[in-house]
Formats: C-alpha cells, structure tokens, sequence
C-alpha cells in the first residue's frame, strides 16, 4: 500500500496511492461512515488496526482524485526525529576524500527541512556549496530501545525516498571535519 499525504484546505491529508488515482481517504470513510483515523502519525502509532481498515475503504467505494490536481505534503509531517547517517557507504566516503569512519557519523535534521515532493526547496543566499543525495528513508513505526539486528526490521513502518540537501563549505567547517574533538 502507498500512503502519502496531500495539501487540501491548508491542512495534509492522508491519501493512498491506486492505479486509478489517489484515494482521498477522510472523505471516503466520511462517506462510508466508518471512523478512521486520518493523520499519517495515526496510521504510523497504530498500524495494526489502521492497515485492515485502509484496505476494507480500498475494497468498497473510494473517493479519488487526480495525481495532477493535488499539492503533495511531506510523507510525514510532525515526526518525532529525523536521524541521519552520514558516509554511510565506502563509495561516498572515498568521493568526499575522507576515510570510512569504523562507527556510524549520525547527525539530525529539524522538522522543518522535510519538503514534499515537487515543492521548491529554498536555498540560502550567498556562497554555499550545495550538494545532494538521494537517500533511501525508513519510517520507523514504534517506539524502540535496546533491538536486536534481528528485530530491527520489525520497526520499520515503511520506506519512502528522500533528496538530502548539504551545505559542503559549511559542514567543513565543523570541528568534525577539521580534526578537533
């Protein structure tokens, strides 16, 4: 199932992907009168009751619309942490002239750096090497401490693609970069 979310009224609502169009799915539950959470960060808290639920609108009368008339929205709109691994593959790590770390380099995004697909992103004014990647994002669906390599996955709500933007002349700059502590 592809979830995504789509601006209507000033406010992201949840749709599904379909081969016909996108399923609106506040107005087809309100029109199947099934109650339903709406939100992604609902369907994400409690995806065992919320999936079947998706998948009994997808099965009755779904209210669709157009790919092309919708403003998409982030995939997630309030999550609670954006953890990033940096150099996270040898061919990267050799390309930005640095050696492969031995541990994981995790760094943060805020909230306020996701963009939707399609959405302009803004760029900061002056000289700043801008450079990107497309990055492979997991969804994780619950609260986590403590997983085993092999539980990891059961975490996983689901995978959507991202475009992460850097400031390389800026990154550099840090004490990482610069051998400091």
């Amino acid at each position: 199932m592809k979830l995504l979310q789509f601006m209507k009224d000033g406010q992201a609502r949840l749709g599904v992907k379909t081969a016909e169009g996108i399923m609106d799915v506040e107005l087809t539950a309100r029109r199947s009168g099934l109650e339903l959470s709406f939100s992604m960060e609902e369907v994400i808290r409690d995806s065992a009751a919320a999936i079947p639920r998706l998948q009994e609108l997808l099965a009755g009368d779904p209210q669709r619309v157009e790919e092309e008339e919708i403003r998409y929205a982030p995939c997630v709109t309030r999550p609670q942490k954006i953890i990033c691994v940096g150099l996270n593959y040898r061919s990267h790590a050799a390309e930005s002239g640095l050696a492969a770390p031995s541990v994981p380099v995790l760094f943060s995004k805020f909230n306020n750096s996701l963009a939707a697909h399609r959405e302009t992103i803004a760029l900061p004014d002056g000289p700043v090497q801008i450079d990107y990647e497309a990055e492979l994002v997991l969804v994780i669906g619950k609260r986590t401490s403590g997983v085993t390599k092999e539980e990891a996955l059961s975490c996983v709500f689901g995978y959507t693609v991202g475009n992460d933007l850097s400031a390389r002349d800026l990154q550099f700059r840090t004490s990482q970069w610069l051998g400091g502590e």
